[in-house]
Order: structure tokens, then sequence, then C-alpha cells
């Protein structure tokens, strides 16, 4: 994780990507994020400050608000450490790759990346 944990800090923005599971994250993504808690360290509590973190998440129901524990689940934990979820993206698909027939999902996407990079 220290590796990873570099480049995190030295990022602008993180994006965070995971289906929806039982309307949560997965299993890989819930262990990133319960790791977070050696942020709460004092030496690492002001590297996540103000840091932009974009969340996707595709999930087969086609009501998109069963993300919504997701959603405030990782809403919550950035608020602790005192990042901001700049951007959602939540899309109801249950195909892999039937996404990209999407065109106003990909225009979302390509603007969500377009104000990170401001």
């Amino acid at each position: 994780m220290v590796p990873l944990c570099d480049k995190l800090f030295d990022s602008d923005a993180l994006v965070l990507d995971t289906p929806v599971y039982w309307y949560g994250p997965s299993a890989q993504l819930k262990a990133f994020i319960d790791r977070w808690y050696a942020f709460l360290h004092p030496r690492y509590i002001h590297k996540m400050k103000g840091k932009k973190v974009v969340l996707v998440a595709p999930l087969e129901e086609s009501d998109t608000s069963a993300a919504r524990p997701l959603v405030n689940m990782v809403k919550k934990s950035l608020d602790y450490l005192g990042a901001k979820l700049h951007a959602k993206l939540i899309v109801s698909v249950g195909i892999k790759g039937a996404v990209k027939k999407y065109r106003e999902v990909m225009e979302q996407a390509y603007r969500i990346g377009l104000k990170l990079k401001r």
C-alpha cells in the first residue's frame, strides 16, 4: 500500500471505480478505503485535504438510487479526510462494454475529465 499511497498523495485527483454489489462497493475498493484509516496519522492527515475524487459506479439495476448507500459511504469517508467528491457517474448497465453505446454517458465522463483538469 505504501507505493500506492505515494502516488495517491502526489496526485491532484483520484478516480474510484467499482461496480455496485449489494448496494456497496466491491471488496477490493472497500479494502482500499478501509486502509485509509492510516491517513489519520498526523504525518498524513493533510495529504488528502482538498483532493478531488470522482466516483464511477456501474450497476445492473435500472434504478440508480440503489447506488445511494455506496455514494454516501464514499462521500462521508472523503469528508472525514478533507477530500471532496468532485463528481459521480452512476450508470445502469448490465452487460460488460455496453456503456460504450450510451453516448450521453460517455460525454458526461468526458466532461468530468475536463473539469478535473481545471
